[in-house]
């Protein structure tokens, strides 16, 4: 038996894993360098969280217990995947060039799983788990970014301010012409894919729920869901901008699937794309319009774009990577130095320059797993993505849940789009929603 003390420590452990989901993807501010890491504040909340949780799980069950009962998890597909993908990548750190940053990156892996993951995982077979309770700290971050952006964005066309007024502006860095806000991420696309996932859960807890329980306000789910599309759209993230729609897509026709009529969110969501696609036409300044048109949108049909082609010359590089390691990989965090090391010898000898030591050359999940994990890497995590989607399939179809179906429709669109995209395996804001697609199998 769980105390009432020990329940209020549980409820401690669920709000301070939910301030660390806010803070998640904050790199650029409330961080601490160390050793070529940067310790995000958010990471001092997960732990504590799995502190706590730990605690009086021990407590009331017994320290074996505790171990026994994530252990039971960890070796269960989908994690028994992504368990033995942490130990490959364990195994490799001795051999890597960086052994040092290799075992830190791995060690991160480590950390995601079992303070972001297993505090989840515990929280939720305990009952502390709140989706309401998670729900709100979702709106309420969705809101925040949002309006971060959106500020930023009116900011750079109405004061000339390149730079960000409250967060940061990736034109700084690239002199487009066009304003790519951030927030407090490393770039717009790290943002754009973090309010995709919040607005593919806010867009079911808004649509796909019609006449049931809300575990938020309409008019909070509402404004979070209007603020976090438009914040999408100011990033200029194509990415993001695909992401959005390919998760909500499949939400729809998941809530759809075999529906005896079709019910009233379909009307109810091309009402609003309608709505915001008009309200986007009349607000947004005629020189972004005409930027994103010259930048991102002809520059791919004429075949001249820069970025697209870059991360898929990315991918490339990922592949020779993998092949020229006899396909075991460089260890983890060391595919840069690699391929430098590769077309500089004499420079990057001794290692990387300190302005250097968080560059990365390949900018995609499943390519990183196979230049820096090899073979057996792209493997394991490609079992992972394929039992953790299929999990959250079966689980969506049972239960016809909202959240179920949009955790279902936003993992597929991760694994099987997005990390195309998104490189570092080690992200925690990807992490975060490993966690929640977990919780929805665990309750």
């Amino acid at each position: 038996m769980i105390s009432a003390k020990k329940n209020s420590l549980l409820t401690i452990s669920f709000w301070l894993w939910c301030i660390g989901f806010c803070l998640v993807t904050f790199d650029r501010v409330a961080v601490l360098p160390l050793a070529g890491f940067k310790f995000k504040a958010a990471y001092f909340f997960f732990a504590m969280s799995f502190a706590l949780v730990c605690y009086v799980t021990s407590r009331s069950f017994g320290f074996w217990k505790l171990w026994q009962g994530l252990l039971g998890v960890f070796v269960e597909s989908p994690w028994r995947y992504m368990l033995l993908l942490i130990v490959f990548a364990f195994s490799l750190d001795p051999f890597s060039i960086t052994p040092v940053k290799s075992f830190g990156y791995s060690l991160w892996l480590a950390f995601d799983l079992l303070c972001i993951v297993g505090s989840a995982i515990l929280l939720a077979k305990l009952g502390a788990f709140s989706l309401k309770g998670f729900m709100r700290a979702l709106a309420l971050i969705t809101l925040l970014i949002s309006g971060i952006i959106l500020v930023d964005d009116m900011a750079y066309y109405v004061f000339g301010m390149r730079d960000g007024l409250i967060g940061f502006n990736q034109d700084t860095l690239l002199h487009w012409g066009v304003s790519r806000p951030q927030a407090f991420s490393y770039e717009p696309s790290y943002v754009g894919m973090f309010l995709v996932m919040t607005c593919s859960f806010l867009f079911a807890e808004l649509c796909l729920d019609v006449g049931g329980k809300k575990k938020l306000p309409i008019i909070v789910a509402g404004s979070a869901l209007a603020l976090g599309l438009f914040a999408i759209l100011a990033t200029t993230s194509r990415s993001a901008w695909l992401a959005v729609a390919i998760s909500i897509s499949l939400s729809i026709l998941g809530s759809v699937w075999k529906a005896k009529k079709i019910r009233n969110e379909i009307y109810i969501f091309c009402g609003g794309i309608f709505l915001v696609a008009s309200l986007l036409f009349l607000v947004l300044p005629k020189e972004k319009i005409r930027a994103v048109n010259e930048k991102l949108v002809q520059s791919v049909l004429e075949m001249k774009d820069g970025s697209a082609h870059s991360r898929i010359l990315s991918m490339e590089i990922g592949a020779k990577i993998g092949s020229a390691t006899n396909y075991l990989g460089t260890g983890m965090g060391a595919s840069y130095l690699f391929w430098q090391r590769q077309a500089d010898p004499v420079k990057y000898a001794v290692g990387l320059p300190p302005d250097e030591q968080g560059a990365q050359v390949v900018m995609s999940s499943w390519l990183e797993s196979f230049a820096e994990l090899g073979a057996p890497g792209i493997l394991l995590f490609f079992f992972f993505a394929i039992t953790f989607s299929r999990a959250l399939f079966r689980n969506a179809r049972v239960s016809r849940e909202p959240l179920a179906i949009a955790a279902a429709a936003s993992a597929l669109c991760f694994f099987f789009f997005s990390a195309h995209w998104m490189p570092n395996l080690s992200r925690s804001d990807v992490w975060v929603w490993y966690a929640v697609w977990a919780v929805m199998l665990t309750g």
